[in-house]
């Protein structure tokens, strides 16, 4: 009998998309997660294997839609249990590779908490600020030539300035005080 027929419990339902899992058929596997989570919505094990197999799919398919999915599931399972491993560290990874570092390095200071040795935890940290580190270097790059321009501006506008007061100096001959600030 399978989970559909009846009123399933949620760990029947995983044990189900797990069958499909085994068998590689993800798109069947996605089908029955979702149908276990309109029966239970705050499952965390089928809310977790939900974004597993997003994260599946991803991979097969390269569709953001899928990391995505993934991200509101595991959300959604953080909301349940702030403390959920794999939910933190996989959140995390999806959240770099979209680049929103801040988000990533929150989930991974989360796991950091709890556990402050994780070598995966630590690895993901590694690679946050590997990138932050690359984006603000080029960041500096690019509005380099602009300050270096604003600065000529200003060294340009402080020579005509002191050009003013060396001609007011002339015409005046002597009238202006100069001081050495």
């Amino acid at each position: 009998m399978t989970a559909e027929n009846r009123s399933a419990s949620a760990t029947e339902w995983v044990m189900q998309v797990r069958a499909f899992r085994a068998k590689k058929d993800i798109k069947s596997a996605l089908a029955v997660c979702l149908k276990g989570l309109a029966s239970h919505p705050r499952s965390m094990d089928l809310l977790f294997t939900y974004g597993e197999l997003r994260i599946i799919r991803y991979n097969s398919v390269k569709k953001s839609d899928h990391l995505k999915k993934a991200l509101i599931s595991f959300e959604k399972l953080l909301r349940i249990n702030p403390h959920h491993y794999m939910a933190n560290l996989l959140a995390a990874q999806i959240y770099f590779k979209g680049r929103a570092h801040d988000r990533a390095e929150a989930k991974i200071n989360a796991i950091l908490k709890s556990t402050p040795n994780d070598p995966r935890a630590a690895q993901v940290k590694q690679a946050i600020q590997k990138a932050r580190t690359k984006k603000e270097k080029a960041a500096a790059q690019e509005y380099e030539p602009e300050s270096e321009r604003i600065e000529t501006e200003k060294l340009d506008g402080l020579q005509q300035v002191m050009g003013w007061v060396g001609n007011l100096e002339k015409v005046s001959s002597g009238n202006i005080e100069r001081t050495g600030a």
